[in-house]
């Protein structure tokens, strides 16, 4: 659990902890326990990621990775608060990123992975590479390329795995990036397009209004009043 707005106070069998805004605490569901907001905290706002307890008990996340698992929570919950057409997408993606790392650091290795394990890394390697390459000229034959695999593969493989296309993921990264630009920067909307990996100003103008509902320079405005 995570307060982001306030402090909470956690009640457990033998103590009772104050957890600050912020920090990560993890509690055994098998425990008994209550919270409720401090007597100082007049606003709370907080979430709780709750995972199977047998899932729980085949992977236990070591402390070094603890950073890497609040990480990809606080992204969860920031694609929970900002809604907009592709959140789904945005969600699952971390989601399977947060599985990743769990299954990865497990405390006994398993040297025969199942298939569905193996897929799923397969699918978490496609989009980080994609997030990591979006600015640039990157069509589907390259990402197809990289993982020595078909083109025609890949479109079916991703479609079947996160229920969009190559390309819907590809937007959408692109857009959630330029998006910070136009609301943080002082480029022009040109230069955002070609900095995010946009082939011109017209279809990055086309998909930013197909998700918010305005061109980027209306929405710069718009927001910065």
């Amino acid at each position: 659990m995570i307060p982001v707005l306030g402090k909470l106070k956690l009640f457990l069998t033998d103590k009772e902890l104050i957890i600050p805004q912020g920090s990560l605490y993890i509690i055994n569901s098998q425990e008994i326990h209550g919270m409720h907001h401090t007597e100082d905290t007049d606003i709370y706002k907080g979430y709780a990621l709750q995972i199977n307890y047998d899932f729980i008990k085949k992977y236990y996340p070591a402390h070094k990775i603890k950073e890497k698992i609040l990480l990809d929570i606080f992204k969860i919950i920031a694609a929970y608060d900002h809604s907009n057409q592709f959140q789904r997408i945005e969600i699952e993606s971390y989601i399977l990123h947060l599985l990743y790392t769990l299954l990865s650091n497990t405390l006994d290795k398993k040297t025969n992975l199942n298939l569905q394990t193996l897929h799923d890394k397969r699918i978490i390697k496609m989009t980080q590479y994609i997030d990591l390459h979006y600015n640039e000229d990157l069509s589907i034959d390259n990402i197809a390329q990289h993982f020595n695999i078909s083109t025609g593969y890949l479109l079916r493989y991703f479609k079947s795995h996160l229920n969009v296309t190559v390309k819907e993921y590809l937007i959408a990264v692109r857009l959630k990036k330029a998006r910070q630009d136009v609301l943080f920067s002082n480029y022009t909307i040109l230069e955002i397009a070609y900095l995010h990996g946009f082939p011109n100003l017209k279809s990055f103008i086309n998909d930013f209004k197909k998700v918010y509902h305005d061109t980027p320079a209306k929405y710069r405005d718009k927001l910065r009043k």
